[in-house]
């Protein structure tokens, strides 16, 4: 009797999707939304250029700063995607002008739920924040309030001022801001700028943004970047997001573009 209890317990487990192997451990394939290809002028019409002028498609690429003086380059995807769960990549090079030791402002990789035609303010504000000194982003100035409401982005900076003290790391550096106010969470030195074309992944699930850059050619990691523990759930997107870059300039200068970006969700597993 008891053999044919557990038996038909059994039955009615697998009948209910109870037993045997569940949906979290077989997770839907990876789709593509989006591949684009900035040397293409069909995935370049893909894409708002805004900011001070100095965005455009150059020689292949996405160019945002062309090593001029206080300039702002601004570029977002025009369709928004609801994703909570997903790899984005890219790949992008930030360098200073030749000759010159004394670079200055940052790149964004930016997710952003205001829309097309808001950008953040010049300079250290990098076309994410509203000002240099971080005040919150005004939903009546799209053109340099910032981004109202729900956002995110990585920066990767290049200004001594706006990075570590020397002795713990100097300019160059990576962190993460949050509604458009550059809180540099994370801030963690890197080895990003004047060393050509890097490839970034970028994971997100509702819980936790992990960013891994490789070398050409290399498949393994020489800097991972992951989101603080007690950002539960803030990367579970309330509205559909739109994606882009900015970077910017002020009295001093580089050059920032970006060549591809390619989204996939829910996000593929390590080796997928």
């Amino acid at each position: 009797m008891r053999k044919a209890v557990f038996t038909l317990a059994a039955a009615v487990l697998v009948a209910a999707g109870l037993a045997g192997p569940s949906r979290a451990a077989n997770p839907p394939a990876p789709q593509t939304l989006i591949n684009l290809d900035f040397s293409k002028a069909a995935d370049q019409g893909m894409v708002m250029l805004d900011g001070s002028g100095s965005a455009a498609f150059t020689n292949g690429r996405l160019e945002l700063v062309d090593g001029g003086g206080s300039e702002t380059g601004v570029a977002f995807i025009k369709t928004p995607f609801q994703v909570s769960d997903y790899l984005a990549s890219f790949d992008f090079e930030a360098k200073p002008n030749p000759g010159d030791d004394n670079p200055a402002d940052c790149l964004f990789f930016i997710a952003q739920t205001a829309g097309l035609g808001y950008y953040g303010a010049g300079g250290g504000a990098g076309g994410y924040a509203r000002t240099d000194t971080s005040a919150l982003p005004d939903p009546t100035t799209p053109q340099g309030g910032g981004f109202p409401g729900y956002s995110y982005a990585i920066e990767f900076n290049s200004w001594n001022d706006q990075g570590l003290p020397d002795d713990a790391g100097g300019r160059y550096t990576v962190a993460l801001d949050l509604n458009s106010v550059r809180s540099k969470i994370g801030i963690t030195p890197c080895n990003f700028f004047g060393v050509g074309v890097l490839h970034a992944d970028v994971w997100v699930t509702p819980a936790q943004l992990t960013m891994k850059l490789t070398k050409p050619g290399g498949t393994t990691p020489f800097f991972t970047f992951t989101s603080p523990p007690w950002l539960v759930n803030y990367f579970d997107a309330p509205k559909p997001l739109y994606f882009g870059f900015t970077a910017s300039t002020g009295g001093a200068y580089q050059i920032a573009d970006v060549l591809n970006f390619k989204l996939q969700s829910p996000a593929p597993t390590a080796g997928q």
